[in-house]
């Protein structure tokens, strides 16, 4: 605990800074990215169970796991 307490003036220098209105613009713009990109992994995989749904999976499992190191689970 001490080595920590000696670095508070340090730490507390660190943080100290200015956030202008660009570096909020800069924060909203990058959050509004990861919930596009959440949305569209959401989308992704919502398409890719469906069309899992309408394969016919145990005969293509079934071939899939013929191959050396493919077992059921990632097939």
């Amino acid at each position: 605990m001490r080595r920590a307490r000696s670095k508070i003036p340090a730490l507390i220098e660190a943080l100290e800074g200015t956030f202008t209105e660009h570096h909020a613009f800069m924060c909203r713009h990058y959050l509004d990215e990861l919930d596009h990109l959440t949305a569209v992994v959401e989308y992704v995989d919502a398409r890719i169970a469906a069309l899992l749904a309408r394969l016919s999976r145990d005969q293509d499992v079934d071939r899939l796991d013929t191959i050396p190191g493919i077992g059921r689970a990632a097939a």
